[in-house]
Parts: structure tokens; sequence; C-alpha cells
């Protein structure tokens, strides 16, 4: 081997040495470079990610922006309905005052068999509907002039008219020689018509004082006139005339009173033996029970037409029958 070629195979070691070595350093600097670039890759990413938030939070919400043309829509459908009926109404003005037709009714022109058709069809289905609700009608006055007239004319009978019993004097009882020991006398009673009373409570307690009565028996009477569907009720009976008068005159809605007979014995003489009467006037002990059929009378009573307000009208005729006396 000469000098010349060991020389060139020392430059060819070391040329290739540096390429090992330019190589090497290569490789060893690639994954830095590689961590460079996906660092660089990841910060772009995050930038972009903020711009995008920025950019989101600073857009204004969708449902904005669809209300408006929902909004134009409803107002363009609205002007155009309005447009629609103006101009169909100014048709119908020209046209009745100028007789002039549009062409699309010339268009649809029928002919005058069809149109005398059609008048007659729709006078038919008229027809038919009156005659439907006069059948009706007619039914209904039936019903009521027969199959339900007793239960309607009682109710009218009830409202618009009051009765009042008028108590028969019950007959007298004597002795031997003529005189007198049992015999009745006018007394007056007050009721109360709670159909009229529109404060029971009050009513009860402004006569409480004048009965006399109790709390118990205050609170009795006002649940009696609140009662729903009464027509009467006795406040107190066999009173005197003086006493019913303060009542009366306390003018209280409702409190009414009529005269009726009540039992006296003269002198206080037999008392056992004639016996006692209640309220009504009906033999509860003594001569009074034993004779109680022949000494009852006959009550009468009086009709009377009232308004709303339980005021007797005026004109109007009241039918009266008389009472009939007990036998002495």
């Amino acid at each position: 081997m000469t000098s010349g070629e060991s020389t060139r195979r020392g430059t060819r070691s070391h040329s290739t040495s540096g390429r090992s070595s330019s190589e090497s350093s290569s490789r060893s600097s690639s994954p830095r470079s590689s961590s460079s670039r996906s660092g660089s890759r990841s910060t772009q990413q995050r930038s972009g990610q903020r711009r995008t938030s920025q950019s989101s939070s600073r857009r204004p919400p969708a449902t904005r922006t669809r209300r408006e043309p929902v909004e134009r829509e409803s107002a363009s459908q609205f002007e155009s309905a309005v447009s629609e009926l103006a101009g169909n109404t100014w048709r119908q003005i020209k046209m009745a005052f100028k007789g002039e037709v549009p062409a699309n009714l010339r268009a649809s022109k029928i002919t005058s068999h069809e149109a005398d058709r059609r008048i007659k069809k729709r006078l038919r289905i008229s027809l038919g509907l009156l005659m439907c609700l006069l059948l009706l009608i007619a039914g209904r006055v039936v019903s009521l002039q027969t199959f339900n007239r007793s239960g309607y004319y009682a109710a009218s009978v009830d409202q618009r008219t009051r009765v009042n019993i008028i108590r028969a004097a019950r007959g007298v009882i004597f002795d031997r020689n003529g005189n007198e020991l049992a015999l009745s006398v006018p007394s007056v009673t007050v009721y109360a018509d709670p159909r009229e009373i529109t404060d029971p409570v009050g009513t009860a307690h402004s006569l409480a004082p004048f009965l006399g009565l109790t709390p118990e028996k205050e609170a009795a009477l006002a649940t009696s006139l609140a009662k729903p569907g009464s027509k009467f009720n006795y406040i107190s009976r066999e009173m005197t005339k003086q006493a019913a008068a303060v009542i009366t005159g306390l003018g209280l809605p409702g409190i009414y009173s009529y005269t009726e007979p009540s039992r006296q014995i003269e002198g206080g003489v037999a008392q056992a033996l004639i016996g006692k009467t209640d309220p009504d006037g009906v033999g509860t002990s003594g001569l009074e029970l034993q004779f109680n059929k022949l000494l009852t009378g006959i009550d009468g009573r009086t009709v009377r037409e009232v308004d709303k307000r339980g005021r007797s009208i005026a004109g109007v005729n009241s039918t009266t029958s008389s009472p009939v006396p007990g036998d002495d």
C-alpha cells in the first residue's frame, strides 16, 4: 500500500466519522424540534380556544335573532289580512253603488234554474228549522198547562198569597144558675214569617228583652227563624194588646200579630173541675176535655195576595171565611 492510498483512506474514514457524528447530532436534535413543534401547536390551540370562547361570549343569543323573523312574519300576515279585508269591502261597496260585477263573479255565474233550485232548498231547510222550534215551544206549553200544571200552580199560589187562620171562639161553660164559669176572651199572638226576615240573629236579639228570653232560648229562636223553607213561626201567644203593640211597634221585617181567643175562668172557682185548654184551644183536662168536641168551633181563614215585601196588594179581593163559634 502506498502513502497516497493511506491518506485517501484516512480522509474517507474522517468523512464517514463526520457524517455519522452529524447524523447522530441531527437525530438527537430531532426530538427537541418535534417537542418544540408540538408545544407551539398546543399554544396555538389554546389561543384559538380562547378566541372562540371570547367570540362566543360576545355573540348575542340565538333566540334574539330568531324572534325578529317571527315577528316580521306575523306583522306581514296581519297587514296582508287587513289589506285583503279592506279590498274586499271596497269592492263590495263599489259593486253596490255602481252595479259592476267583478270578472271572477261573472265567470262563476250560474243559471237561473240552478239559482231557483238553491233558493228553494234553503227555504225548505229554514222552514224545517222553524217548524222544529215551534214544535218545541208548543210541547213546552202543553207540558206546563197539563202535566206539570199542579206543581207550578201550587208554587205560584204559595209565592204570592198569605193565609191567616182566624180562631173560632170556644163555647162558654155555665153553672146551673146561668153564670159564666169559663169563657173565651180575645188575646194577641205575635208570629214571624221567616221568608221576609233577612237577619234572624239580629231579629231574635231585638225580641229577647221584650219576651224575657234566656241566651239559650234566644239562640233557639234565631235558629228557627233561619230555618230554610219555613213560612210561619210563633213568637209569643196569649199576649195582651199592650205587650203585642210594643213588639210590633219595633218595625222588624217579618213580625206580625193577629187576635185569637184564649180561655179564662171567672173568679177561679172550681178550676180543677173545669179543667184547662192549650194555646190552640183544645181541652186537656176536666170538663174542657170531656166536652171538647161540643165546645170547639170551626176556624176561619183569610187569604190575601202580597208583593215581594209581604205587603197586601191594593185592589185585589181577599178570600175570607168567617169562624163558627162552638156550642155553649
